[in-house]
């Protein structure tokens, strides 16, 4: 699993993982649902202004369709790195809590 994603297929996981349909995108941001199918298969690429607009409409950041997998993985586990700080910070403070209950 070293290939990364092509640009096409960022923009299909995008929308797909938004819960809409080709049809849905395009009338979110204004283009046909053909539109996006040439998107999606590689067939057109989006102008800027239309990329930032899938960008918002499917609620990820621009630079989610540029970035390789090797950095989408980096960023997950950074993100799941801090969730398990924050889980073990909160596990920390409920036992000295419990203790002091207890006392």
């Amino acid at each position: 699993m070293a290939k990364n994603l092509l640009f096409a297929d960022k923009i299909r996981l995008a929308r797909k993982s938004a819960d809409m349909s080709q049809y849905v995108l395009a009338d979110k941001i204004g283009v046909s649902d053909k539109t996006i199918s040439a998107y999606e298969s590689a067939r057109a690429i989006p102008p800027t202004q239309i990329l930032k607009a899938i960008a918002q409409a499917t609620n990820r950041p621009v630079s989610f369709f540029f970035e390789t997998e090797a950095e989408a993985k980096e960023k997950n586990n950074n993100e799941l790195e801090k969730l398990f700080n924050e889980v073990h910070q909160i596990r920390k403070i409920l036992e000295k809590l419990l203790k002091e209950k207890i006392k």
